[in-house]
């Protein structure tokens, strides 16, 4: 089987574009017949014009978070690849100061799981994303960018605040550290400085990541805000990757609760988050998840609904680039070994089936750099088909 793939950007998005391995971007997903698609192509963005057919998936054995699923396997490398040519480029689209696309504005939300099953996969992460921030910031220089990260952490409730690692609060209560139960550098002191007592539940934006091998700082947001405003930030980039940089810690996460309660206003993060959502810009999420689980958020496609219903159903002002666990996709498709069935029934059916514009990325895959890439391109040009007249 072989997955359409996105074209490369422009050599100004280095040299990491020429291993597109384990890709698929798809406006309604990859085809599970053997030959491609019928498709038509609106400025470079890849349409599939017939119904999407249901892949097959092994549905035996594992649930997420098992030694039987994905948690058991190190990653492997791609079998296949999406018969991408290195030589076709394509140009980053010349915005110009005038009739920016997307109204010159874009809000990234930035999902970032951060249980501790993500520790093999985080240094894979890490060693890619800050250069996708480089991208993104250069790709999008005139534009108005919001920026935020969720983790998943925190109380169901939304009642209690929740921050850093719960395996911390008593060795930093006694001990004034959290060595060896927790990193060397974990600053215990943010617990008595009164900058974490609001806004701590899960959903709402992180400011101050906390954990193995996060930044374990306040990343200096300015205004008060959670989330960063490239029109206000003094040294954005490294803001941006300070936030983003949430490694890992223990409890588990519920990445898609607070993908939507980040979001949504009826949810008390929302207000935390104020002013990130803005009616008139792109929304593009960064989902990298290993979850699996059954969601008190109700199935995958009322997700979707959930996120197109903010976008007041336009369904061509949401993009998510998506780095999750495959291991139930058709094995011609997956990156990651044969793994349980549950998969299918959340996360990887969420953005597999009810996301019309997306990039499908693998846990496994050996370089994320290809997938963030994609995602760029995906995102100019959506905002390449929405310059204003």
């Amino acid at each position: 089987m072989m997955c359409r793939p996105g074209t490369p950007r422009s050599a100004t998005l280095r040299t990491r574009k020429s291993r597109f391995l384990g890709l698929c971007i798809a406006i309604a997903g990859c085809s599970a017949e053997a030959t491609d698609p019928t498709t038509t192509t609106t400025t470079g963005v890849h349409t599939t014009t017939d119904d999407l057919p249901e892949p097959t998936w092994n549905s035996a054995t594992g649930t997420p978070g098992s030694d039987s699923s994905t948690d058991s396997n190190e990653p492997t490398e791609p079998t296949t690849t999406t018969g991408h040519n290195p030589s076709s480029t394509t140009s980053i689209p010349d915005f110009g100061d005038q009739n920016l696309g997307c109204n010159g504005k874009i809000d990234f939300l930035f999902v970032i799981d951060r249980e501790h099953n993500m520790h093999k996969f985080w240094p894979k992460f890490w060693a890619v994303f800050p250069s996708f921030i480089e991208d993104v910031l250069e790709t999008f220089a005139n534009f108005d960018l919001h920026f935020m990260v969720v983790d998943g952490y925190g109380s169901m409730t939304a009642d209690v605040s929740g921050w850093g690692m719960n395996e911390c609060i008593e060795p930093c209560a006694d001990n004034g550290t959290c060595y060896p139960t927790g990193p060397e550098d974990y600053p215990c002191e943010a617990y008595d400085d009164g900058i974490l007592e609001s806004c701590g539940m899960k959903g709402a934006g992180i400011v101050f990541p906390a954990g193995f091998e996060a930044a374990n700082r306040d990343c200096g947001v300015v205004g008060g805000r959670r989330y960063v405003d490239s029109r206000e930030q003094p040294d954005l980039e490294e803001t941006v990757k300070c936030i983003s940089q949430q490694g890992y810690g223990y409890a588990t996460s519920r990445p898609e609760v607070s993908m939507l309660w980040s979001v949504s206003p009826d949810e008390k993060p929302a207000e935390c988050n104020q002013g990130f959502l803005r009616d008139d810009a792109l929304l593009v999420i960064v989902y990298y998840t290993y979850s699996g689980h059954e969601s008190v958020e109700g199935p995958p496609g009322l997700w979707a609904e959930k996120l197109y219903a903010l976008k007041g159903g336009d369904e061509d002002q949401l993009a998510i680039i998506g780095i999750i666990d495959d291991s139930s996709y058709d094995h011609d498709i997956a990156v990651c070994p044969p793994g349980g069935g549950t998969y299918f029934e959340t996360s990887a059916a969420f953005l597999h089936f009810y996301i019309k514009h997306k990039v499908e990325g693998s846990l496994c895959a050996t370089d994320y750099g290809p997938y963030l890439d994609a995602g760029i391109e995906l995102v100019a040009d959506l905002c390449d088909a929405k310059i204003p007249t």
